[in-house]
C-alpha cells in the first residue's frame, strides 16, 4: 500500500529513489524531528542547513532583485538544496521548510489509517504524473 507501490520506493535515507529534505536553521531542528515524527516520516529526512541573511554577501544579490535579503536567503538555501539533490541520482524529492507544522488532518490520517495514508497520497503524485507534465509541485506559498 501507499508508497510500495512506486517500484523499490521506501521511506527510509538508504535504499530510496526519493529523499526528504528539511531546510533547517540549527534552532529549529528540535522543532523539525518532532514534526517529522508526528508524520512519521523521521527516518526518511535530511536535514539541510538553511542559508541565513548574515551569510549573504551583497555582491550575491543582483542589483536589480527586488528581494529583500531574508528572501535571498530563503532562495539561497532552496537552490543549495536542489543542487545536492541533483547530484543525488534521486529521482524524486519533498522539500520542505522548518517552521512546517503538521496539520491536524494529516495527523488523523494517519491515526485513524496508519502511515499509509500520507504515502499514499505522496504515491499518487508520484505514480499518476504524466511524462514531462511538470517538475516541481509547490504546495505552499512562495515569497
Amino acid at each position: 500500500e501507499g508508497l510500495s507501490q512506486v517500484p523499490g520506493l521506501n521511506r527510509t535515507k538508504e535504499n530510496s529513489p526519493y529523499h526528504i529534505y528539511v531546510i533547517t536553521m540549527p534552532a529549529r531542528k528540535e522543532h523539525v524531528m518532532k514534526s517529522l515524527s508526528e508524520l512519521e516520516l523521521a527516518d526518511a529526512a535530511k536535514l539541510h542547513p538553511a542559508i541565513t541573511p548574515d551569510n549573504v554577501e551583497p555582491e550575491q544579490i543582483a542589483e536589480e532583485s527586488v528581494l529583500k535579503i531574508k528572501e535571498t536567503a530563503c532562495a539561497m538555501s532552496h537552490w543549495t538544496m536542489y543542487q545536492k539533490f541533483l547530484q543525488s541520482g534521486q529521482q524524486y524529492a519533498i522539500v520542505i521548510e522548518d517552521d512546517f507544522i503538521p496539520t491536524e488532518y494529516a495527523k488523523d490520517l494517519i491515526e485513524d489509517h496508519g502511515d499509509s495514508a500520507l504515502t499514499t497520497f505522496i504515491s499518487r503524485i508520484i505514480t499518476e504524473r504524466k511524462e514531462d507534465s511538470w517538475d516541481l509541485l509547490n504546495l505552499a506559498r512562495c515569497y
